[in-house]
């Protein structure tokens, strides 16, 4: 059993995640190369990348502009014909699972150090047989202000895509669709929620 270190505790919820992704992660090796590396080497390239700017302003928000970065413009520094398909593995898990902590840099650091030494133990264990608590999913409030991405604005019906908490919601805004940028970060709104469960059902853009 891994144990943490003095300068490395984690919360049952911080090793939950660190489990989730290192769980999603090695699923997918199997499905893309089950006898390659790849995504674990890839990781790690992330992860120093994410240690490298661990001290600059907003290195969270880098993190994630560099994920993406690696995707659309990457094509130059692959090592395989796997390689695109490791990293949006690792885009798409960290979007899901480490968006919350976007503003805590240090915090997404540590539990991707973690993911990366538990994906190795995944691939000894069988991953259909390894169970684990998921963090549960945050209770929102109607009200609630959140940060989003603008992923896509559509004229026709002022519509417009956000990326929240690893979610998309694809929402009308004819009062401020001129004031929402094409792409990038904004705060929305918590309009109303699903009654089954409570998640976010739709938001709106709230003018800063």
């Amino acid at each position: 059993m891994i144990t943490e270190t003095n300068t490395e505790v984690m919360t049952d919820e911080e090793w939950a995640i660190a489990h989730a992704i290192a769980h999603t992660l090695t699923k997918d090796q199997i499905r893309i190369e089950s006898t390659s590396d790849g995504i674990l080497t890839e990781l790690k390239t992330s992860t120093s990348y994410l240690q490298s700017i661990i001290n600059q302003d907003n290195a969270g928000d880098r993190f994630f502009t560099y994920l993406k970065t690696l995707l659309t413009k990457g094509e130059k520094f692959i090592h395989s014909e796997q390689t695109p398909h490791y990293r949006h593995s690792i885009e798409k898990a960290c979007r899901k699972y480490l968006q919350e902590y976007q503003v805590d840099a240090q915090t997404m650091l540590k539990i991707l150090g973690w993911a990366s030494r538990l994906i190795r133990y995944y691939k000894v264990e069988s991953v259909a047989e390894v169970l684990f608590t998921l963090p549960k999913k945050r209770h929102f409030q109607i009200g609630d202000i959140l940060e989003a991405e603008v992923t896509k604005k559509n004229n026709k019906g002022s519509k417009v895509t956000y990326q929240v908490k690893g979610e998309s919601y694809n929402e009308k805004e004819p009062k401020n669709f001129d004031l929402i940028p094409e792409q990038g970060m904004v705060k929305v709104q918590v309009v109303s929620l699903n009654p089954d469960d409570g998640s976010i059902n739709h938001v709106k853009f709230v003018k800063q």
